[in-house]
């Protein structure tokens, strides 16, 4: 008989199918947007795509701390199922119309749901101690990475020997399978919340509760008064930034430079999912256990800007498969800097301080798309059309200078412990003081 500690640690990978459902079902019409776009906006498709993924971003910024904080209040399980069914509508209304317009749209209105990711990390850490955190992120990760590694070149094979409604109609069943399976069978883990609570109980909580988190200054709060915050919040910042030269214009450069059709947009996307999946399932267990999250996280920052220095000078479709190698070490970023905030933020606070570090992201997203996808049209016409690629690597290799100026990771638990014990000024001079001594050993080696 397993005890109800060991039950609730276990608890954490019911959450995981509802990464895959939901994913799987964004991912299957992936091969097929991009060709979609270009066939609808031609030479405009940087910057319709920049603009689609700028507002969903904004909106993405306001809403990850909002939801972060409603989970904490209300439950994981009801922002999930909200979260869920936002983000897949765009390819779910592609079942009913094929008007890239309305797509763009409602992909843009989208970012209001953006958060199944911290909601996600959140509900793990409602299961798991502090120190299985890591690899239980990569764990979720390696799913997120699964759903890509079959989605996209299932999808192609699927609109090649069917059609493409089929593709979107099949999308729409999984999204629809998720919804029943995150009512029916994922449990709550938020003390006392569920959907066993009245309506008029859940309501009057979230009306109370809301006021406060459409407030753009409530996003970066939880960053006040903390030096170590503050920097992880510029390395999110900055390597998020460069992430969106590549999320958002890989797929229309290659579909316009390089001609690759929907079968090998999906092997290129499969292959990033493979890559994903091997990276946080299998490196994050390895690797941040034996280098710590900060020297894994520098790791990964350096392999991104290794694979967006190879994007930018590749000529064939070869160079840009090869640049999938680096991007499995790139992954072990995002569950590094999960791992370190849940390790220092308090328990009552996982939800809104992932939710606001992927607000930071989110606020990236604002701006990240439309700035590539104007420096991508200004280059296309170069000898180097991937030169904006060249911008996003030197924002990566500033982040990983940054990166420096953390303190070691024993010394972050120890200061944050200070600083409860001995009152806020004192803490901050404590952990600002971490800073400056890491540098004079850095030096003294």
């Amino acid at each position: 008989m397993k005890s109800r500690d060991e039950e609730r640690h276990t608890q954490f990978v019911r959450v995981l199918p509802v990464l895959f459902y939901e994913y799987l079902a964004i991912s299957l019409a992936r091969s097929l947007i991009p060709s979609m776009l270009v066939a609808t906006f031609a030479e405009y498709s940087y910057f319709a795509v920049g603009v689609m993924e700028t507002i969903k971003g904004v909106l993405a910024f306001l809403s990850c701390p909002a939801f972060g904080r409603l989970s904490d209040r209300i439950g994981r399980k009801y922002c999930l199922l909200v979260t869920v069914t936002g983000t897949t509508l765009p390819v779910c209304l592609l079942a009913f119309t094929s008007n890239m317009y309305i797509f763009a749209v409602v992909m843009s209105l989208s970012g209001v749901f953006s958060a199944t990711f911290p909601l996600t990390f959140a509900y793990i850490s409602d299961c798991v101690d502090k120190k299985s955190r890591a690899p239980a992120y990569g764990l979720a990760l390696a799913t997120f990475g699964l759903s890509f590694c079959i989605g996209p070149l299932t999808g192609s094979y699927l609109a090649a020997q069917l059609s493409p409604l089929a593709v979107f109609m099949t999308s729409l069943f999984l999204v629809l399978v998720n919804i029943v399976y995150i009512i029916l069978y994922l449990p709550e883990t938020v003390p006392e919340r569920g959907f066993t609570r009245s309506l008029k109980t859940l309501t009057s909580d979230v009306v109370e509760h809301l006021p406060n988190t459409w407030d753009i200054s409530e996003t970066f709060r939880v960053f006040n008064f903390d030096p170590f915050m503050t920097n992880l919040a510029v390395i999110v910042f900055l390597y998020y930034t460069s992430v969106w030269a590549i999320v958002s214009t890989l797929m229309v450069y290659v579909t316009r430079h390089l001609h690759f059709d929907p079968v090998t947009l999906g092997w290129l996307l499969s292959g990033y999912g493979f890559a994903t999946m091997f990276s946080e399932g299998v490196l994050v267990r390895i690797i941040v256990p034996y280098l710590g999250e900060t020297n894994s996280m520098r790791l990964g920052l350096f392999a991104f800007a290794v694979q967006c220095i190879l994007v930018a000078f590749s000529r064939t479709s070869q160079a840009i498969f090869v640049s999938v190698l680096f991007s499995m070490f790139a992954n072990l970023v995002y569950p590094s800097i999960s791992s370190l905030v849940s390790k220092i933020v308090e328990e009552d606070m996982q939800g809104e301080a992932l939710g606001a570090l992927n607000g930071i992201k989110a606020l990236t997203e604002g701006f990240g798309p439309l700035a590539f996808g104007l420096l991508m049209a200004l280059f296309e016409k170069s000898t180097i059309p991937g030169a904006p690629y060249l911008v996003a690597s030197f924002l990566s290799f500033f982040a990983l200078l940054h990166c420096w100026e953390l303190p070691p990771e024993p010394e972050i638990v120890s200061a944050k412990h200070d600083a409860k014990r001995k009152g806020l000024e004192e803490g901050e001079g404590l952990l600002a003081s971490y800073g400056g001594s890491q540098d004079s050993a850095d030096n003294t080696k």
